[in-house]
C-alpha cells in the first residue's frame, strides 16, 4: 500500500511538472556537441552503446538513469543564406524553454516526463504554404505571395520503464505536439499542426555483457491549412502536382489536409565479448503513407493525392578501451530509402525516388591529463547514391556523392569543477542530396562550458556555427545554435 501511494505522489508531481514548467526533448549530448558532436569514442553518460541511449528503446531507461534529476533549457536556433532551395524561407529563427525530468521509482521503475513551449518565426518565405514541402512528395500547395510564417505551440511526453521479470524491461514513451501557424499576409493561411509520436519496447539483459531489446514507434501527423480572404474577395490557391503542373482554386475560403501515418520497428544489442570492448548494434524499418485531402463538391474529404515511404537502416559501432586514457572507436552505417507518390484521382504515378547511403567512420579520444584535459579526433567517409524520377516533370537523374567529415574537439578543466570544451567540424560532400548543389564544403565550429557546483547542480552553456559553402557559386548556408543547461540532482 505504501509502494502504491508513492508511486501516486510521484507520478502526481510529474504531471504537475508537465503543466507548470516548459519541458523538454530528451536528447542531452550538450557535452558531445560541444566537442564537435564527436561520437565514436567518447566516455559520457549520454553517449553508451546501450538500448537506450544509442537504439532509443524506452524499455531501458531503468537501467540507464538509476538517478533523479531535473533539468532546464532555453535555446536559440537560426539559420539563414541563398544556398537553399525554391520554397526554403531566406531565414528561420526557432526560440525554445524547455525542461526535463527523471524519477527513479525504486521497484516500481523509472519515470521521465518533458514539455516544450517553441515559437518559430519563418521569414521571406515564397508562396509555400506546407510546413514541410520538401519531405519527399510531388505536391505542393502555394499562392501568389512571399511572405513571414510564425508557428508557435507545446510539446508534451513521457516514457515509463519497469522491469516485469528479473532483468526483463518493458517501457513506453509517448510524445504530443500541437502548432499553430499563420501566414501574415496574403493569403493568411492558417495552419493547424498536430504530431503524435509513440514508442513501445521491451529489453533483456540476457548475460551480465549482454543487453538485446525490439521497439515498435507509431506515429500520426495532421497538417490543416486554411487560407481565407480578409476581404470581400474570394482568396486564390494553386496546387502544384510536381513541379511544373498546378490547379486553381478560388473561394473564399479554400481547406487542404495532409495526413501522414506510418510505424518503425527496431531491434538493438549491446555486447561486450571481452572488458576493454564495447559493441552496439542497432536496425530499423520504417514504412509511412501520407496523404493529400482537400473538399471536393459535397464531399468534405477527398482523397486527391498519395505518397508512400519505405526505409531501412542499420548501424554498428564499437569501442575498445585500450587503457585508462585512451579509447578507439569505430562505426559503419547503411541506410535505404524508397518513396513514390501519385495522383489518387487517375491512380497516376507522379515521382518515384531512391536514395541510398553507406558510411565507415574511425576516432580516437585521448585524456592527455587525467579527468582534466582531453582532446579527440574523428574521421567518416561516405558514398550516397540518389535515382530521382519525376515523370509527370519528364526529369530524370542519377547522382553518386563521396563525402567526408572530421570532428575534432577538445576538454580542458580551466579551474576545479569548471571545463572548457571546444570544437571543429569540416567536411565535404560532391553532391548535396538536400539542396541539390555541388563541391559543398562544411565547416562547423563549436564552443560549450560546464560548471559543477556541490555535487548536486550542474550548468552548462553551448554554441556552434556552420556554414556550408558551394565550390563555384557565392552562396552559401548558415547555422546557429545555443543553449544553457541547468541540471539539478536535489529537488
Amino acid at each position: 500500500k505504501n509502494s502504491k501511494k508513492i508511486m501516486r505522489k510521484n507520478i502526481l508531481f510529474y504531471l504537475m511538472l508537465l503543466i507548470l514548467i516548459p519541458i523538454a526533448v530528451h536528447s542531452q549530448i550538450y557535452r558531445i556537441k560541444a566537442l564537435g558532436g564527436m561520437t565514436l569514442a567518447l566516455r559520457d553518460e549520454d553517449n553508451s552503446l546501450n538500448p537506450y541511449d544509442f537504439g532509443k528503446n524506452p524499455a531501458w531507461l531503468a537501467k540507464d538513469e538509476p538517478q533523479s534529476w531535473l533539468e532546464i533549457l532555453p535555446n536559440f536556433s537560426s539559420n539563414w543564406g541563398d544556398y537553399r532551395r525554391l520554397f526554403d524561407p531566406a531565414e528561420n529563427s526557432i526560440y525554445t524553454v524547455k525542461s526535463d525530468g527523471v524519477k527513479s521509482l525504486g521497484d516500481l521503475g523509472t519515470f521521465r516526463g518533458y514539455a516544450s513551449y517553441g515559437i518559430e518565426n519563418r521569414k521571406d518565405v515564397y508562396r509555400c504554404l506546407t510546413r514541410f514541402p520538401y519531405s519527399g512528395e510531388a505536391f505542393f500547395m502555394v499562392d501568389s505571395t512571399t511572405g513571414n510564417f510564425n508557428y508557435n505551440g507545446p510539446t508534451a511526453g513521457f516514457t515509463y520503464s519497469y522491469e516485469l521479470f528479473s532483468d526483463f524491461f518493458i517501457g513506453a514513451f509517448i510524445q504530443y505536439q500541437l502548432l499553430d501557424g499563420l501566414k501574415e499576409i496574403y493569403s493568411r493561411a492558417k495552419t493547424l499542426y498536430r504530431s503524435f509520436d509513440g514508442n513501445v519496447g521491451i529489453a533483456y539483459q540476457a548475460a551480465d555483457n549482454l543487453a538485446v531489446g525490439l521497439s515498435l514507434e507509431p506515429f500520426d501527423y495532421q497538417e490543416r491549412i486554411e487560407s481565407k480572404s480578409d476581404d470581400l474577395f474570394d482568396v486564390e490557391i494553386f496546387d502544384y502536382r510536381g513541379e511544373t503542373y498546378a490547379f486553381k482554386r478560388r473561394g473564399q475560403s479554400i481547406d487542404q489536409t495532409l495526413r501522414e501515418k506510418g510505424a518503425s520497428f527496431g531491434s538493438q544489442i549491446n555486447w561486450l565479448p571481452i572488458r576493454e570492448l564495447n559493441i552496439g548494434l542497432k536496425g530499423n524499418y520504417l514504412v509511412s503513407h501520407k496523404k493529400v485531402i482537400i473538399p471536393l463538391g459535397l464531399l468534405k474529404e477527398t482523397e486527391e493525392g498519395f505518397a508512400s515511404s519505405e526505409n531501412y537502416d542499420f548501424h554498428f559501432m564499437s569501442r575498445y578501451y585500450a587503457s585508462d586514457k585512451l579509447i578507439v572507436g569505430f562505426s559503419a552505417r547503411h541506410s535505404n530509402r524508397d518513396s513514390w507518390s501519385k495522383y489518387s484521382a487517375k491512380d497516376l504515378l507522379l515521382w518515384k525516388w531512391n536514395i541510398k547511403e553507406t558510411a565507415f567512420g574511425i576516432g580516437t579520444a585521448y585524456e592527455i591529463i587525467p579527468r582534466s584535459f582531453l582532446a579527440g579526433i574523428e574521421i567518416e567517409f561516405g558514398n550516397t547514391t540518389s535515382d530521382s524520377s519525376k515523370y509527370i516533370d519528364n526529369k530524370f537523374s542519377s547522382e553518386k556523392s563521396l563525402n567526408f567529415v572530421i570532428r575534432s574537439g577538445m576538454e580542458y578543466e580551466i579551474v576545479e569543477n569548471i571545463f572548457l570544451r571546444l570544437g571543429y567540424v569540416h567536411g565535404f560532400m560532391e553532391f548535396d542530396v538536400i539542396r541539390g548543389g555541388r563541391d559543398i564544403a562544411l565547416n562547423s565550429y563549436t564552443a560549450g562550458a560546464g560548471i559543477k557546483l556541490f555535487e548536486s547542480l550542474n550548468i552548462d552553456f553551448y554554441f556552434d556555427y556552420t556554414k556550408y559553402s558551394p565550390k563555384n557559386i557565392n552562396n552559401s548556408f548558415s547555422t546557429l545554435n545555443s543553449f544553457i543547461s541547468i541540471k539539478l540532482f536535489t529537488f
